[in-house]
Order: structure tokens, then C-alpha cells, then sequence
């Protein structure tokens, strides 16, 4: 199968399931999942159609910074949410803070 660009990859790693742009891959293929660990995972999908010194094509998959960047995504929607609480609170008395005067709540 000649694939001049990859437009849809579905890739089911437990089930060793692999379809590009719609098609089913029957032929052997090895996956490997870059975890940025040290400890990379591979599998050979269609295994059963492997044969004894035939290279096979590998696919990579890196997804050693998308945690960590997933992460800093999340962290920066907390920080943006809070920030905002704190300017809403600033501009609306209602909503402020009470604080403590001469050991009274105003």
C-alpha cells in the first residue's frame, strides 16, 4: 500500500489494531511508543504475518513531553481561573474577601 500522506492513523495498542487513512494494516509492523522514561514500549502489530529475517517498517510515536505539557496546560487554566476570581472579587465589594479590622470582620 503506496501512502502519499497520513490523513487518519488509528492505532488500538491493547488490541493491535492499526488503520491509516481508513485502511486496515494486515501487514507486520512494529510500533514503538516513546514515554521519555527511558522504558519505550514496541509491539509488532499482525505479528502472525511476520517472517523469519524479513525487515518490517517501524512506526515511532513520541510522547515523552505531552504529559508534561498537558500538565502545564491544566495549570495555566487553574492560574488563569484564579487570577480572574481575583480581579472579579477586586471590582465587586460582594464578593471580596472580608478581612479582619481591629479584630472585627468588615
Amino acid at each position: 500500500m503506496k501512502v502519499e500522506s497520513v490523513k487518519n492513523i488509528v492505532l488500538d495498542y491493547e488490541k493491535a489494531q492499526l488503520e491509516i487513512n481508513g485502511k486496515k494494516i494486515i501487514n507486520p509492523v512494529k510500533v514503538v511508543v516513546k514515554k521519555g522514561d527511558g522504558w519505550d514500549i514496541a509491539k509488532l502489530f499482525n505479528h502472525e504475518m511476520a517472517k523469519p529475517g524479513v525487515p518490517y517498517p517501524v512506526i515511532i510515536i513520541d510522547v515523552s513531553n505531552f504529559f508534561e505539557e498537558m500538565l502545564k496546560q491544566e495549570l495555566m487554566e487553574i492560574i488563569r481561573e484564579v487570577v480572574k476570581e481575583e480581579e472579579s472579587s477586586q471590582h465587586d465589594p460582594d464578593h471580596a474577601e472580608r478581612k479582619p479590622v481591629n479584630g472585627n470582620t468588615v
